[in-house]
């Protein structure tokens, strides 16, 4: 990773090079305004020399054509693209936060395991993302986008838990200006599905797959199929692999039906598009995965969240990535690259440089920063007072002396009373004894119907519409209060088109729901 202090290119300060491959270059960068205006981006660019490779060329304008017709909050978008001094580049949404693979390490590395909730909120917002790009339309005609690389090394996830997909630069649209040849296979083979990685036609249910594969990689720990490149793809079509409650066994029977459909060799038994796969996950209620992937970011990278941190996108190589037969494995993002010769080129490995804002002035900052603690209740003893620090930080760490204890003012002792004569004891009549009396259970409170409480439900109508829930309008994207149980979604546009949706909410859920009226 190169620090690069004051390079401008056109109208953006190059900041730093988080990775290079054999064809194109990425930096953090900041876009630069009129008055002072600064805003953190993320600049590609092909490298010097490398204009002259026509195909190349077409692939790198042909991910910026696609993903500018995609607006969608789980998508990296691409906000400019343009040529200076000869070079092209495309200026790219900055995420602050780190790709999935690296979540995942810093998981394993603690010797923990990831969160089944938080693991299948990743997976579905993956799923929100393919299904807005399946379903994209441009002035009517559909676009068939089919991403062909998702991965964890291209699923981006933020400090503060928002996910978002990344690299389309081998998606296959019906407006690419390079187009496949033959039976070319493009994609990383441990996440490709079998009719991919066996060069047969394919659809968006090859991007079900590779999210099955990434799913299964976060709650295991591994990936479901390993091995040799034949291997690979053999295991894959039979199926062979532990399964997930082996590994996992507190989820349960309808956690890992949903899993194994992601995954089904056989086509036609998978889930036939994104949408079906978001009503099965939404209807498994692990309504608290978007709070737990929000609180292992705030423990894996304490004081992240307000930092400025270069997105680091560079993967661990897959095993044999390159020499694969089939595999043409060209990724205009950081995750993967290939050189002029065809052989893929691994960018080195980064060390991540925080640029901070200026900020207000703050507590002297620690002499050593912890990468990753979870702070289950580290206890510290000041004098009298206990403090429970549940932060990545204690003050013995940080350095800053601990606070004086506080000094109770002595308390004066009252002035002391001459000795009191003895009271003495009256003497109590005699009373009669008395028969016990019987004592009479009290009667039970009246039986009370536990609350229910009450589900939460908000729809987002892609691209736009009316939106009725059993028949009553409400607004979009904002939440509703529901009782448990079905409820029926319709979304209408001018012009008669119409998407409806079936949901089953449970008590306190808390769903957000995406329509898309194609």
């Amino acid at each position: 990773m190169e620090r690069v202090d004051g390079g401008t290119f056109g109208q953006y300060l190059l900041k730093e090079r988080i990775a290079q491959g054999g064809m194109a270059e990425i930096f953090a960068a900041e876009r630069l305004g009129a008055r002072e205006f600064r805003r953190e981006v993320c600049i590609k660019r092909i490298l010097p020399g490398q204009s002259r490779d026509r195909a190349f060329v077409e692939m790198f304008i042909d991910e910026a054509r696609i993903c500018s017709r995609l607006r969608h909050s789980n998508i990296v978008s691409i906000d400019d693209f343009g040529e200076i001094d000869g070079r092209l580049f495309a200026c790219m949404e900055w995420v602050n936060g780190v790709d999935a693979s690296k979540v995942l390490r810093a998981v394993t590395q603690q010797g923990r395991t990831f969160p089944v909730d938080a693991a299948f909120f990743l997976a579905a917002e993956v799923l929100r993302a393919l299904e807005y790009a399946h379903g994209k339309r441009d002035g009517g005609r559909q676009l068939q986008i089919v991403h062909r690389d998702v991965s964890p090394h291209n699923v981006l996830v933020s400090y503060l838990g928002e996910v978002k997909l990344t690299d389309f630069g081998i998606a296959r649209a019906t407006t690419r200006l390079h187009q496949t040849q033959g039976d070319l296979v493009k994609g990383k083979l441990a996440y490709m599905a079998p009719e991919q990685a066996l060069g047969k036609s394919l659809d968006g249910r090859v991007d079900l797959f590779a999210v099955g594969v990434m799913l299964y990689e976060l709650l295991a720990g591994r990936r479901p199929y390993g091995g040799a490149h034949h291997d690979i793809v053999l295991a894959a079509i039979q199926g062979q692999r532990t399964p997930i409650r082996a590994l996992r066994p507190e989820m349960t029977e309808a956690q890992a039906a949903v899993l194994d459909r992601l995954l089904e060799a056989d086509v036609e038994r998978r889930w036939p598009n994104a949408s079906e796969a978001i009503d099965a996950i939404a209807a498994l209620s692990l309504s608290t995965g978007e709070r737990t992937l929000s609180a292992l970011m705030a423990e894996l990278y304490p004081n992240q969240g307000s930092v400025v941190t270069p997105r680091v996108v560079a993967p661990t190589p897959i095993q044999g990535a390159a020499s694969l037969p089939l595999a043409d494995t060209i990724s205009l993002a950081a995750s993967e690259m290939v050189g002029p010769n065809g052989t893929a080129v691994s960018p080195p490995a980064p060390a991540p440089v925080a640029y901070a804002p200026p900020a207000p002035a703050a507590p002297p900052a620690p002499p050593q920063r912890l990468g990753v603690m979870v702070a289950l209740g580290t206890v510290a003893f000041f004098g009298v007072m206990s403090t429970v620090a549940l932060g990545a930080y204690t003050f013995a760490q940080s350095g800053a002396a601990p606070p004086p204890a506080p000094v109770a003012a002595p308390i004066a002792a009252p002035p002391s009373a001459p000795p009191s004569a003895p009271l003495a004891r009256p003497e109590l009549p005699a009373e009669p004894i008395r028969a016990p009396i019987p004592e009479v259970a009290p009667a039970p409170p009246p039986a009370v119907a536990p609350a229910v409480a009450p589900a939460q439900l908000s729809v987002v109508p892609m691209p736009w519409g009316r939106v009725t829930v059993d028949g009553r309008a409400v607004a979009t994207r904002q939440w509703v209060s529901l009782p448990p149980g079905p409820h029926r979604v319709v979304v209408r546009q001018d012009g008669g088109r119409s998407a409806s949706r079936t949901v089953t909410l449970a008590p306190g859920q808390r769903l957000s729901l995406t329509v898309p009226v194609r």
